[in-house]
């Protein structure tokens, strides 16, 4: 009776055991979106599991608020040979993309319609001008970040949700490295948090984080242990939890499967970095702050998710993707890259460990 008893009560622990195992390692899956086009995508802005922009290569836009059913696509008079590298969007009527190119071809389109009309708002004119990314505080407030002018980042910001850009002094940023600049991959080597915190990673000869407590006022630099020091190397997304702990993802885009740092995070909001200790990843190009301690990261040739804030991390899929966007609620991640690849991945449900 004994005897029983105990084994009963050991096969109940046993299960109960698995159980919560099998709860703490659930793992997410992609759910693959058919896509319209088969160009490549690098500029992803998602609001709900449903609603999400997209833009890429020959100045495709897309827009889905059916959850991936079915897609609108957008064309804006004489862009068909932009390649759209970032997008934000703030509705399902309102969103802003960003051209990345020489010269001209950095540009910032605004519509308010749903599409259907498009504003040019802004468009470089600096010869050596190159936009890689813009992020924003609020429904108001945005700044973006290119290649530099004069040795300095060259930084725009808006007030008026992108009607309106003004460049912000480089008087107060400090000077960049021969051969130091940013990447725009994703549309994510800039982060911003409320209120007033901003983050833009650079790479090439080195690999540094700059960083801003009052909106792009004024400025200060860290250095990193990202792997650096080749034109293909350096911080290619970065992210915040909150003011004070971020992660930083990249690596070398010509060499997928490095096992050289790739991984970074700092816990006093940029002022010094780490790398992480976890197994590598690889290069890697977008990553994300899901809920709680969750975060999301994509490739060229694989995916990860962090259950402890970056710690440790599981290989999702080896799908590949350039770009990944967040859903308001943090409870769904969208993600795109090459030839019109679009795919969306729910999280809400995944047990935390």
């Amino acid at each position: 009776m004994m005897m029983t008893h105990f084994l009963s009560k050991n096969f109940l622990s046993a299960i109960l055991m698995c159980f919560c195992v099998s709860l703490s390692y659930a793992q997410p899956t992609w759910e693959m979106k058919k896509s319209p086009v088969t160009v490549s995508f690098r500029a992803i802005s998602a609001l709900s599991q449903d609603l999400c922009w997209l833009g890429g290569s020959q100045g495709t836009i897309l827009r889905t608020t059916d959850g991936g059913q079915t897609w609108q696509q957008f064309r804006i008079e004489g862009t068909d040979s932009l390649d759209f590298r970032d997008i934000q969007a703030f509705s399902e009527e309102k969103a802003i993309v960003m051209g990345a190119g020489p010269g001209t071809d950095s540009r910032i389109y605004l519509t308010q319609d749903g599409g259907k009309t498009w504003k040019l708002t802004y468009q470089n004119t600096l010869p050596k001008g190159f936009f890689n990314g813009f992020s924003f505080w609020n429904a108001q407030e945005g700044i973006l970040a290119g290649d530099p002018i004069e040795g300095k980042l060259f930084l725009l910001k808006t007030q008026d949700a992108g009607q309106t850009w003004q460049r912000i002094s480089p008087e107060n940023i400090p000077a960049m490295k021969p051969e130091e600049y940013g990447f725009s991959a994703s549309g994510t080597h800039i982060s911003t948090h409320s209120p007033q915190m901003a983050w833009i990673a650079t790479g090439g000869a080195v690999a540094r984080v700059f960083y801003s407590k009052d909106t792009g006022k004024t400025w200060q630099v860290s250095d990193t242990p990202m792997l650096c020091g080749e034109s293909s190397e350096g911080i290619f997304s970065v992210d915040f939890k909150n003011e004070k702990y971020g992660v930083a993802v990249g690596g070398d885009y010509t060499e997928k499967n490095t096992l050289r740092p790739t991984l970074i995070y700092t816990k006093n909001g940029g002022k010094t970095w780490k790398a992480s200790k976890s197994q590598s990843t690889g290069f890697q190009s977008a990553v994300a702050f899901a809920a709680h301690k969750t975060i999301v990261s994509v490739g060229q040739s694989a995916e990860y998710i962090s259950y402890d804030s970056g710690k440790t991390w599981q290989k999702i899929s080896q799908t590949g993707f350039h770009t990944l966007s967040l859903s308001q609620d943090k409870k769904w991640a969208w993600a795109a890259g090459a030839k019109g690849k679009i795919a969306r991945l729910q999280i809400s449900n995944t047990a935390q460990k």
